[in-house]
């Protein structure tokens, strides 16, 4: 019980000295929300890396600016990302502020959403994206681009995650239980990946898994072999020109929906609870838009 009063006495001093610090809040967070996703707990921990030992009444619009946006935008991070990692930061203020931790209330800049970044490619774009892919990299853009997994649930993708033919995906939510989802191998990915193992990683560099911060340097040199190798100016280059792992995601909800699969399916495929959410994941050509319009008659 000692412990339990020195704990409330110790609480007690901090608050009424208002000497809480961004640590401070972030422990009463966690404590507070028994359900978070797995990209806000991870900016949680790097918020509290740069700011754990700052007190609240210490932490200013401007001081945020400096801290955490300026850096992260001189990495050439894109303004979603940057967007996401200080909306958690603006959620954690918010609610030290609701708890009485300070009486500072923190408004934090952040960059406006403007047009969506994961844009989608078309099947002959996707073609030609992994024909300039490193052959160290073609077996991993084919998994992301025709299975729609998550960039994470291909890093941890195992042989033992292998039935009848489909590859078993998890995705958790803070503590919740997983949600399964089965996809279907399909034939590039049997083809790129070769002969099932009976265990280790699907996706492998030299031998082991691949770490995140190696994808990139792969993904964007395809990127840029594409670039050189389309008109300037064109629907392709632009779509080249946005295209990211998770954009390969989008793309195979969209090629799925343009090819007459059913909404219910490809969200089945996605691991989407919610069919808005789906949605937000789909995209249509103009050609394929332009066939709607014919079926209207003359």
């Amino acid at each position: 019980m000692g412990r339990v009063t020195l704990l409330n006495n110790a609480q007690l001093m901090k608050r009424i000295s208002r000497e809480y610090t961004f640590g401070d809040a972030c422990d009463s967070y966690l404590d507070h929300r028994r359900v978070l996703g797995e990209t806000d707990v991870s900016n949680i921990r790097r918020l509290n890396v740069v700011l754990q030992e700052i007190k609240l009444n210490e932490i200013s619009r401007r001081f945020i600016h400096n801290q955490i946006a300026e850096p992260m935008y001189a990495m050439g991070l894109s303004d979603s990302t940057i967007r996401r990692f200080l909306t958690t930061c603006q959620t954690v203020l918010n609610h030290a502020h609701y708890m009485e931790l300070t009486d500072n209330q923190v408004k934090v800049d952040k960059p406006s959403e403007g047009a969506p970044r994961d844009v989608w490619i078309t099947l002959e774009e996707v073609d030609q994206f992994i024909g300039h892919c490193h052959p160290k990299f073609k077996a991993f853009a084919t998994f992301l681009f025709f299975t729609g997994c998550r960039l994470g649930d291909a890093l941890k993708c195992n042989w033992t995650h292998l039935h009848d033919g489909c590859v078993l995906f998890k995705t958790r939510k803070g503590k919740g239980i997983p949600r399964k989802r089965y996809v279907p191998l399909h034939e590039k990915i049997v083809a790129a990946v070769g002969e099932p193992e009976v265990s280790g990683y699907i996706l492998k560099l030299n031998g082991r898994g691949w770490n995140k911060s190696e994808v990139y340097p792969y993904w964007n040199h395809a990127v840029e072999m594409c670039l050189a190798d389309t008109t300037k100016g064109s629907a392709s280059y632009e779509r080249f020109h946005g295209i990211t792992p998770h954009g390969a995601r989008h793309t195979f909800a969209s090629l799925l929906i343009m090819n007459e699969v059913s909404e219910r399916d490809v969200a089945e495929l996605l691991g989407h609870s919610s069919m808005d959410m789906m949605k937000r994941y789909t995209h249509l050509s103009t050609s394929h838009l332009k066939k709607a319009i014919l079926k209207l008659g003359v």
